[in-house]
């Protein structure tokens, strides 16, 4: 995956629900401090960690150099080299104790993040606890090419 021109390299784990087992292997993932990869039905969910005290959060890089906002052109390329780009069109920040409660549209965020919509999309997702315990950050954004 690459966020304005910033290449992340990430764990394909689509078709992980969240829960249970699934859960467990993508706390895992994020525990090693790698990015995963999650979604279904042309959802395309990015899970990583920010740290802002050690400065070696995997996802880091997308808030300390500006790298993602609205507007922001997102490259995905799979294992056979072929690319789909986005564009993050919103970014939302919620709590996470509030995660269960957020939507987008009329989409229940938990279930957008991992099972899509339909729409061929990008969803990314990163904690900012050094500025409000619990706070995530959410950038969401649709194909262009």
């Amino acid at each position: 995956m690459s966020v304005n021109g910033y290449e992340f390299s990430f764990k394909d784990m689509r078709g992980n629900e969240g829960f249970g087992d699934d859960f467990d292997e993508l706390n895992e993932v994020l525990n090693e401090n790698r990015v995963a990869y999650v979604g279904q039905n042309d959802i395309n969910t990015f899970f990583g960690h920010y740290y802002d005290l050690t400065g070696t959060g995997v996802f880091n890089p997308l808030a300390d150099q500006d790298l993602l906002e609205v507007g922001t052109e997102v490259v995905i390329t799979d294992e056979d080299g072929l690319s789909k780009g986005y564009e993050i069109t919103q970014t939302i920040e919620f709590l996470h104790e509030n995660q269960q409660k957020q939507f987008y549209g009329d989409d229940y965020m938990p279930d957008l993040a991992y099972y899509g919509n339909g729409d061929d999309m990008v969803y990314i997702q990163y904690c900012r606890w050094d500025i409000q315990t619990g706070l995530l950050i959410t950038n969401i954004g649709y194909r262009i090419w």
